[in-house]
């Protein structure tokens, strides 16, 4: 500071020197903490290549055009694939199952998760379950996608096992009790014994009960031959009107005995359907019959048909029992009932559901259940379409 000086120039001096020194203190600051945030973004790059590295299913990510821009290791050795690179290039290049390229691709035209399934022999020698999900921006805008291949080839082995258990077991079972039952009719038939003891009436529950069993084991075997992949469907074009309204026929009487009232509303349109016509009329029959079990007296059961996008669509609607939120998600699996007292004196084997899922899907159709406790269940059904549109 020259001289002669004032103290208000003194002030002046001082208070750009105090900034001065504020500021260097606040760009070390800064600069410790970008220090800081660079370590802890490695770090976390680290972290997350590391995981993606050591994870055992096959990840691939691609951009909108299906081009691959990374990839873990497990996908070169799961998905079996020998060109070298992968990234930038098509995955069409590297995968030679083109229903794995449209799941990809269809993931993102439609922006949602798509779940499919690859048997040996596809995309490798491995069984594989894969989900794709689309690759969102901070806008919503779809940049590409991401895939899990996941080797489910010990589940299915498992599951082949226990089919083929179960399957061995019914067919042993099958033999004896259809003995038994001919064995049952034979003493029906002139029993001497009748009007002393009512010997008629316990044969006829004997032979009620031994047909309940054989029908078990019959829908045992059905279900493990639909799980194996054995079962040989005969597709032929059929009136679905037809079909429906014999079913409706056979289940009316069982109706009317509880007082129930059917309702059938079939659209206008006439339409075919291709499918195994043994296999689906026991579908249909399972579920409206079904209907009719579980609803009370007095109660009402309504059939509806729809045609919409190249689909039919069959409503089964009811006034019954209902099913409970916790059971709703169990419907579909084998030998599950649903308990309580509604249902205690309703008999069933807990397999028909499970044989009609099979059968439905094995005909490139689905099944929803909607259901609401003491209100009724809703089963839709949904079927392509034959393009024999004109069958006489």
């Amino acid at each position: 500071v020259g001289k002669p000086f004032t103290p208000e120039y003194i002030r002046i001096v001082v208070g750009k020197a105090v900034d001065k020194i504020r500021l260097q203190e606040e760009t070390e600051q800064l600069r410790e903490e970008r220090t800081l945030s660079l370590e802890a973004i490695n770090k976390e790059q680290s972290r997350l290549k590391t995981v993606f590295g050591c994870m055992v299913e096959a990840v691939i990510i691609t951009d909108r055009e299906g081009v691959v821009v990374h990839h873990n290791p497990a996908a070169i050795t799961i998905l079996e694939i020998q060109t070298d690179p992968v990234v930038g290039k098509s995955l069409a290049a590297s995968i030679r199952d083109a229903s794995a390229v449209d799941m990809i691709l269809e993931a993102i035209d439609k922006a949602q998760v798509v779940t499919r399934e690859f048997p040996p022999g596809s995309i490798s020698r491995r069984y594989l379950r894969a989900h794709c999900a689309p690759v969102r921006s901070n806008g919503g805008d779809v940049l590409g996608s991401v895939t899990v291949f996941e080797d489910i080839s010990a589940h299915k082995e498992i599951d082949r096992m226990k089919s083929d258990f179960v399957a061995m077991v019914a067919h042993e079972l099958k033999s004896p009790l259809a003995s038994i039952e001919q064995m049952i009719y034979a003493l029906q038939v002139g029993c001497k014994y009748e009007a002393l003891h009512s010997c008629n009436t316990l044969h006829n529950r004997m032979v009620v009960r031994t047909r309940d069993l054989l029908q078990l084991i019959e829908n045992l075997l059905n279900l493990s031959k639909l799980e194996s992949g054995t079962v040989v469907f005969h597709l032929e074009p059929v009136r679905g009107h037809e079909i429906l309204a014999d079913i409706i026929d056979i289940v009316r009487p069982q109706a009317e005995a509880k007082g129930l009232k059917i309702n059938y509303t079939p659209c206008r349109e006439d339409w075919w359907f291709s499918v195994d016509y043994d296999h689906i009329r026991s579908a249909f029959l399972n579920i409206i019959s079904n209907a009719v079990k579980y609803t009370p007296e007095g109660g009402v059961v309504d059939i509806s048909t729809s045609l919409s996008g190249g689909l039919a669509s069959i409503v089964v609607k009811d006034s019954g029992i209902g099913i409970g939120k916790e059971d709703l998600p169990h419907i579909f699996d084998r030998f599950f009932r649903v308990k309580g007292k509604a249902t205690r004196h309703i008999t069933g084997s807990g397999l028909g559901l499970a044989l009609v899922k099979k059968v439905v899907e094995a005909h490139k159709g689905y099944i929803d259940v909607q259901s609401e406790l003491d209100c009724g269940t809703t089963f839709t059904l949904r079927f392509p379409l034959t393009e024999l549109q004109a069958v006489p």
